[in-house]
């Protein structure tokens, strides 16, 4: 869209020099009031193009997306996180993943209890500003051990401090009494995996 604007442009001004050449003559009017036309229009295509520029600009800026580029000779990879930190808020760069597996025979009910006071849970922290975000997968049937993956995403200090409430245990142990091969494990996520990908390296750089 550039660059057709160009060409109009650089046409429309080509018109207009032919229009000048006639000096007075048959066409001269008409060559000048389309060159006008002409320009007119780029003008206002131009503006369109601004217009939804700063749109797709705020829209980034908004957003809390990662976005992954590869930067330099050497190819590192350099991850560039749009949004959280231009509003001031902090960047998720620790997460509790907790896994579970199908519900315990004769507890199914139990089960689905639980799991509505856990979103009900990680809402209300995801609202209260203690974590970043919370995401949640349902496997479908695979005849494997895992159902479901929780992944919370904060600070290192929001997500130590939820594992170390007593909210947080008691809604741990709950689920363990309802669904098989339930484990919590931290993770890195975001900034943090960017930086334990640094440390990661440097020990294998080492240790060859």
């Amino acid at each position: 869209m550039k660059q057709l604007c160009y060409d109009l442009r650089q046409f429309a001004m080509e018109v207009r020099q032919v229009g000048f050449s006639l000096s007075g003559g048959v066409g001269e009017r008409q060559c000048l009031d389309l060159s006008e036309r002409m320009l007119a229009a780029v003008k206002q295509a131009e503006a369109r193009m601004a217009k939804q520029a700063d749109a797709t600009i705020r829209s980034w800026k908004s957003s809390t997306e990662l976005r992954v580029c590869l930067a330099g000779s050497a190819r590192k990879i350099r991850i560039i996180r749009i949004g959280a930190e231009e509003r001031g808020s902090p960047m998720a760069e620790a997460a509790l993943c907790t896994v579970w597996g199908d519900p315990i025979p004769g507890r199914e009910k139990q089960a689905l209890n639980v799991y509505n006071e856990a979103m009900r849970y990680w809402a209300g922290l995801e609202q209260e500003g203690k974590i970043e975000r919370f995401d949640v997968t349902v496997l479908a049937f695979s005849g494997g051990d895992l159902t479901g993956l929780l992944v919370v995403r904060g600070t290192a200090k929001q997500i130590d401090s939820v594992r170390r409430s007593k909210e947080y245990q008691q809604h741990v142990a709950r689920g363990q009494l309802v669904a098989s091969h339930l484990s919590v494990a931290r993770a890195y996520v975001d900034e943090g995996l960017a930086q334990f990908m640094g440390w990661y390296q440097k020990v294998i750089e080492l240790a060859v």
